[in-house]
This record gives structure tokens, C-alpha cells and sequence, in this order.
């Protein structure tokens, strides 16, 4: 079946002989039988996902033949898109596409003579560069990240009512007659110049000369990377836990996750283990790598890697980011 929508067309179909002649009986069987034997497909029916997101068949039982189930499954996209196949389990493959997804469009298909579409939401692509220490982000081409919380100014004092200051006087304007003070509105004063400080004197000190300012001390606000779009300070695996680089797509957004430490091999009572809870975490990884808040390591974001592996943003970066990006959106690891 084809059906034309706008956008991406992916026909993905389950079908007998496919480019052979003559015809195998034995691998129409076992078309007919891997195409029985499909649990489920993802993405799901009108799911908006990422632009890199693949399409995973998963099976009721272990594939013995990956070859003839691959073959089961035709892939066809319009416009024209190449893909691979990739194992993760022995009973779920995925035909990833060796380009993204169009943006903003719909993508129809059919496994095991179900119809399916999907649809793609922005493209949000993120390159964390680990010996940058940054995390950068766009969407739809444009570098994005959250507003740039600037400090409040400080409230404004109201003026005393009919302010006065002291002013030297001679009265009559006559100079005979000795100066007094008085007191004067202060839009009625004339400016008065200033009295002459005498320098401290402190037997056995040498006065030292005037020193000039030095430069200002930075705004409260003042943070790596400060008024540049879609550069998200970061931290990342240590040399003993390193980040793995590569190419990767978001598989889920957990709005909170308990992270074990035992999960990857180390113990939770070990001097490098944890258990914790952590909001707002996209798992880019099956073996529990995620992008996610670090407050712990507030001091480390943008200067130094210290996580285990993870990619660690600041609470406000990560929310903005968890809320942005779609499972599926590309994140890319570099050096």
C-alpha cells in the first residue's frame, strides 16, 4: 500500500519474494511467519517524535534468521532515503535512516499490512563537545536555550520630601559678618565645593599614592558562555568514565529517574557510586547515559568533566532542554 502524504513517505511492508526470482517457498513461509510474529512498531500512531528517530520492530520470540526477517521488512521512503538495519535485541531491530527526517511533516507506513503514520516535530539537534565542556543546541537551525535570567534591578528609593542640605552663608552678604550654617532646599542650594580632606597621619607610615580602580567585578549573572544562544555549559564523563563520542538519538524523556550506580557496574557502596534521584532526564543511551541536572557539580559545569558518564547541564538548562526536545532528536558526542 502507498499512500501520499505530505512530507516523508516511508512504505515499510512485510512481503513474499521481494526482488527474487523465482520464488522460495520456504522464504515465503518465513516472511508469512515473521510478519506473525511482530509484537509491536514504533514510533506509534500519530506520535511526534524526533527527526532522527528510527523504526523499531520489535518480535514476539528471538530472530534465529536476521537476514530473511530483515528482508521481510522492505523499507521504501518518498523522497528517496537510505537506511541500515541495526540489532539491539535479539528479538528487536530497527532500520535507522542514514539522513533525518524532514521537519515539521508526516511520515506513512505499513508493517505486516498495518497502516501507520507518525509526525516530526522541530529539528532539535544537540552537539555536546567534550573538551569544550558545552552543550549546544538548535532548533530548526537557530541556536535556542533558555531566556538569560538576568538579576532584578534594585527597587527605587522615593526622595525625602523637600530634601535640605547645609549651607554656608555670610549674612547681609556682607563679608564683616561672620559666616553661619543654614539649611536650604536642595533645589535651592547652590553647589558647594568640596572641603579639603587632610591626609591621616600615622608616625612611622609612608603615605602610599592614590591607587586607580580596577576592573569592574562581574554582574551577578555573569556565567561561561553568558549571552550566547544555544551554548548550554556542561559537564561530562571523567577520564575514568569517559562520554563515549558518537552519534545518538534521544530513546526517552523521564520526568524522574532513581540512578544506580550498580546499573553499570559499580557498587552503590563503592567510593564512586551513587543512588539518586534526578529530574527531568533524556536518556540517550540503553545503558542509562543521560542528559540531565547536576547540581552537585555546579562548581565543575563548563570548566571540567567530572560525571560517570552522563552529560550534567545546570536545573534550569536541563528543564528547558527536557521540555524542547522530542524522542528521537539527534545528540551528538565530539571531542
Amino acid at each position: 500500500m502507498r499512500v501520499v502524504l505530505w512530507g516523508a513517505l516511508a512504505v515499510v511492508g512485510v512481503s513474499a519474494g521481494v526482488g527474487l526470482a523465482p520464488v522460495d517457498v520456504d522464504l515465503v513461509a518465513a516472511n508469512q511467519s515473521y510478519r506473525a510474529a511482530i509484537a509491536s512498531v514504533a514510533p506509534a500512531q500519530n506520535a511526534v517524535v524526533g527527526i532522527g528517530h528510527p523504526i523499531v520492530v520489535t518480535f514476539n520470540t528471538p530472530v534465529t534468521d536476521r537476514r530473511v526477517a530483515e528482508r521481510a521488512i522492505g523499507v521504501k521512503t518518498h523522497p528517496e532515503m537510505t537506511g541500515t538495519f541495526e540489532w539491539v535485541e535479539d528479538n528487536v531491530v530497527q532500520w535507522v535512516p542514514d539522513d533525518y527526517w524532514p521537519a515539521h511533516s508526516t511520515v506513512a507506513l505499513s508493517v505486516g499490512n498495518i497502516p501507520l503514520q507518525f509526525k516530526t516535530g522541530p529539528a532539535v539537534i544537540s552537539v555536546a563537545d567534550i573538551s569544550d565542556h558545552t552543550f549546544v543546541v538548535t532548533i530548526d537551525g537557530v541556536a535556542a536555550g533558555p531566556p538569560e535570567q538576568a538579576p532584578e534591578p534594585p527597587p527605587e528609593q522615593a526622595p525625602e520630601p523637600n530634601p535640605e542640605v547645609p549651607v554656608r552663608v555670610t549674612l547681609a552678604n556682607d563679608p564683616r559678618m561672620p559666616e553661619v550654617m543654614v539649611r536650604l532646599p536642595a533645589k535651592d542650594a547652590a553647589p558647594q565645593p568640596p572641603e579639603k580632606q587632610e591626609p591621616l597621619a600615622i608616625p612611622g607610615m609612608t603615605p602610599t599614592p592614590d591607587i586607580p580602580p580596577g576592573p569592574p567585578l562581574p554582574s551577578p549573572h555573569h556565567r561561561l558562555h553568558w549571552g550566547k544562544p544555544g551554548v548550554l555549559p556542561a559537564t561530562m564523563g571523567r577520564p575514568e568514565y569517559p562520554t563515549p563520542v558518537g552519534k545518538y538519538t534521544v530513546l526517552a524523556k523521564e520526568g524522574s529517574v532513581t540512578m544506580d550506580s550498580s546499573s553499570v557496574g559499580i557498587p552503590v557502596d563503592a567510593p564512586d557510586g551513587y543512588l539518586i534521584d534526578v529530574d527531568h532526564a533524556v536518556r540517550f543511551t540503553r545503558r542509562g547515559l543521560f542528559v540531565h541536572p547536576a547540581p552537585w557539580a555546579e562548581n565543575s559545569i563548563g570548566y571540567q568533566n567530572v560525571s560517570h558518564g552522563c552529560i550534567g547541564l545546570s536545573p534550569t538548562d536541563a528543564e528547558w532542554y527536557f521540555n524542547a526536545v522530542n524522542v528521537g532528536d539527534p545528540i551528538i558526542v565530539q571531542e
